[in-house]
Parts: structure tokens; sequence; C-alpha cells
């Protein structure tokens, strides 16, 4: 027989509040809450969660207990800004008050397909300088080039070597997560993205969107919105 268990739990290190879903002692659900932000990770969506067992849990008291009723109240709360809001259909430049974006770029000068296309059209100085910086061959993987457009930043991040060849995940987690503390030095507080390297990247999906919220719990000033599939908007 399956057995549910709920915990509400904070930690005074980073002064976070922790919500467990735990299903016959392991982690299924997880909320974490920073002030106004809240972050969802779910076994479903095969995202990093607490990796102790329940029965390892230290400090567990009677009132750490919850009811199903309090948690699911938590894991649909409306009112709290989620830090990674995962858009199924939409076009990451007709989102309300977003005016930063990024996504995955290959090394060699390109943006001849698939987003990178409307990057290149919209922004045609940044892409010269793009262009220049991969022909010197200052753009390598892992790398991000952060252009200052005036209204907001454009975030490259070096997820390919070439556009004919697959984008590498340790490049995506080293461009992900210096866009993130550009993006905090620059006073960032939102960005777009689009479901990068999922397509011409050929890398799959659902590691990529674990990726990018589990980079993303550690910079809870930086909310992100990231757009699986292009809808005009």
């Amino acid at each position: 027989m399956n057995k549910h268990v709920f915990i509400k739990k904070f930690w005074d290190e980073g002064n976070v509040l922790y919500y467990f879903h735990f299903l016959n002692n392991y982690t299924v659900r997880q909320v974490e809450i920073e002030g106004n932000r809240i972050m969802r990770f779910s076994i479903k969506d095969n995202d990093f969660l607490y990796d102790q067992p329940l029965s390892a849990m230290e400090d567990i008291q009677d009132n750490n207990y919850i009811s199903e009723q309090e948690f699911e109240r938590v894991w649909h709360n409306q009112s709290l800004r989620n830090g990674v809001e995962i858009i199924e259909f939409g076009d990451i430049f007709a989102i309300e008050g977003v005016t930063s974006y990024a996504h995955g770029c290959n090394c060699a000068g390109a943006m001849g397909r698939g987003i990178a296309v409307q990057f290149k059209e919209r922004f045609p100085a940044m892409y010269q300088e793009y262009y220049q910086l991969c022909k010197n061959r200052q753009f390598l993987p892992g790398d991000v080039f952060n252009y200052d457009y005036g209204k907001g930043h454009i975030y490259n991040l070096g997820t390919q070597d070439t556009w004919h060849t697959k984008a590498r995940l340790p490049y995506v987690i080293t461009a992900l997560e210096r866009m993130m503390e550009m993006a905090e030095h620059d006073g960032v507080e939102t960005i777009a993205l689009p479901a990068i390297c999922a397509g011409l990247g050929g890398l799959n999906w659902s590691h990529i969107r674990r990726t990018i919220k589990d980079i993303a719990r550690y910079h809870p000033n930086i909310y992100l919105y990231v757009v699986e599939r292009f809808k005009k908007g």
C-alpha cells in the first residue's frame, strides 16, 4: 500500500521554506519558497529532488507534518511568482514585461535556422558583433555573449561548436550559470528563452528543463520564462 507523507520545514541557511511530498519514504514532489518566489519540482518532470529518504531526514518534529490538503494548497498557489515558468506554446518576444532574452548559439558565427533567425533580424548589430567574436575565436562553447541593446540584454549562450554539430550538456550548464551571474550583475530580473538545444541542438528537452530549473533555484532574484514551442503572440 502506498504511504504518502507531507512535510513542511524551514531552513535558516538560505532562508527557504520547503514543502515535501514523500511517497513510500522518497520525495516525489517538492516546493521551495523564498520571499515571494516559488519553485516547484516533481519526479514526474524528472527534476532534481531532495535525495535522502524521509527516514534519514534530520530534526523532524511533530509540527513539521502537514496534511495533504495543506501541501496541495501550496503546490497550486498562484499568488507567488514562479522562479521558472514553463510555457507550452508562446512567443518569447511577446511576454509582457520582459525585455531580456536568451538563446542557444553555435560558435561558428551562424544564425540561419530556428529562433536564431529572429534574433539576427531583430538585433542586426548584435549579430555582427557575435559573428566577429566567432571569427576571432573569442566566443567558445560555454561562453555567453552579453549584448546590451538599451532596453534589455540578450544572452547568447555558446551551446554548440558549429551549426552542424549537436549541443553538449556541459556547454549548456556552464553557459546558463554564467548567464545567471551576468543577469544578477546587470540587474536583470526576468529573462525569456526558448527550449534551448532541444530542437536543432539535439539534446533531450527533459534533461535541459531539469538543468534550467536546478540552476535557477540558486538565483532567487531572477525569473525565467521558458517557451517550449513557438506560437506567434
